[in-house]
């Protein structure tokens, strides 16, 4: 092909082609144009985004973001199934964890479980290595945890107070309030070291407990004891280690009971100078009915309470007042009574009458029937009249 000089540039050689470059050169400035007009709409698009999400509530479907190296165990996000059957409607609380950092990767044999309900979470994390970590958590929730750990070596501080050193702190609890930062690190011993962590909404503690509402929180508090503290917070860990399903209610519960032994520790509860309040037989109709036709769905505090007027903490001495038990174990009999019914009078699937009266699955059923009843459903088949619950006569 032949080509000829135009001017003194060799940029500008114009072949002798009909498409010669005084054609290709405009169309490839409209290319040029267009590739940073797309980049600077996706770069606009990217910036939008990630600003509509820092605004957007979090619901139980997000994780908090993952920062350095994390143990981290949700069920929710890894099964969307449960997580919808487990929140229902309900808007859950984003709850930030305490994060543990290694300086090489997390060792196998460290576990963490966590699991989360309306207004509360929970973390129970087993370390079988000696291996040593960092940890922080600052957050607007409230922070407790109950420690079985040996250190070799360590330090923690939370903000305000001054380093603690203490390396045996088995048995020993932590009280963070919402806003502290609490931070440190640690050798652990060569043992099996855990803790549980439970994270407390106050939004949710508010609403439940009106006369705490206006009180300023427990003064934080490092490695002290306390056994009704204590104990609350087993009874959370033995929550974490069963299938999710059924056990909102009682989760709820513990929450309470919780924050009303956290400010008892540090004088009386303002609840304790008041004077009973009585569950109206009405009203106790009104949530026999409500359980009843809600059994297949997540039972909370809150749907009972607004039934009756009352906030939480007074529904729960109401009801037990009126009827001799707690709004958990009243729910969880007339769960077990209606499965008995569909056990002996239907075919259905075990799996199936579990998730009709609100158990996630026939595993849940039969834990449930074995600690009431003292038998599996199965029996029940077998033999129809055995297994009368004893709060029935």
């Amino acid at each position: 092909m032949n080509h000829r000089l135009v001017g003194a540039s060799f940029d500008r050689v114009v072949p002798d082609h009909p498409r010669s470059a005084r054609t290709l050169r405009p169309t490839t400035r409209i290319l040029r144009a267009t590739a940073r007009n797309v980049v600077a709409i996706f770069a606009a698009w990217s910036i939008i985004v990630n600003r509509a999400r820092a605004a957007r509530p979090c619901t139980a479907r997000r994780s908090p973001p993952r920062q350095g190296i994390i143990i981290w165990s949700n069920f929710r996000a890894r099964h969307p199934r449960a997580r919808r059957r487990e929140t229902g409607a309900v808007r859950m609380t984003r709850f930030r964890r305490i994060r543990l950092a290694f300086d090489e990767p997390p060792p196998p044999e460290t576990l963490r479980m966590a699991r989360r309900w309306r207004g509360l979470a929970a973390d129970h994390v087993r370390m079988n290595s000696g291996q040593a970590f960092e940890f922080r958590w600052t957050g607007r929730q409230h922070y407790v945890a109950l420690h079985d750990v040996t250190r070799r070596d360590a330090e923690t501080s939370i903000e305000g107070l001054p380093t603690v050193k203490q390396r045996d702190i088995r048995d020993t609890l932590t009280f963070v309030p919402g806003g502290r930062r609490v931070s440190g690190w640690a050798v652990p011993s060569r043992r099996s070291n855990a803790f549980t962590a439970v994270y407390l909404d106050p939004a949710e503690l508010a609403r439940a407990l009106p006369d705490l509402a206006v009180a300023e929180p427990p003064d934080p508090r490092l490695y002290f004891r306390d056994e009704a503290i204590r104990s609350t917070i087993l009874k959370i860990e033995r929550l974490l280690r069963t299938p999710p399903g059924g056990d909102d209610l009682y989760a709820e519960q513990l929450a309470l009971v919780l924050w009303i032994e956290l400010h008892r520790a540090r004088g009386p509860h303002p609840a304790d100078d008041r004077s009973p309040v009585t569950l109206s037989k009405a009203h106790e109709t009104l949530i026999r009915e409500f359980v009843a036709a809600n059994l297949a769905s997540p039972i909370s505090l809150a749907d009972l309470a607004a039934l009756t007027g009352l906030d939480q903490f007074r529904l729960v001495r109401a009801f037990r007042r009126a009827t001799g038990t707690t709004p958990y174990q009243y729910v969880l009999s007339r769960r077990i009574e209606r499965a008995r019914e569909l056990i002996g009078g239907t075919t259905l699937p075990l799996g199936e009458i579990a998730r009709a009266v609100g158990f996630g699955d026939a595993t849940q059923l039969t834990r449930a029937f074995r600690n009431r009843l003292g038998i599996a459903p199965s029996h029940l088949r077998r033999r129809p009249g055995a297994g009368r619950d004893p709060e029935d006569g």
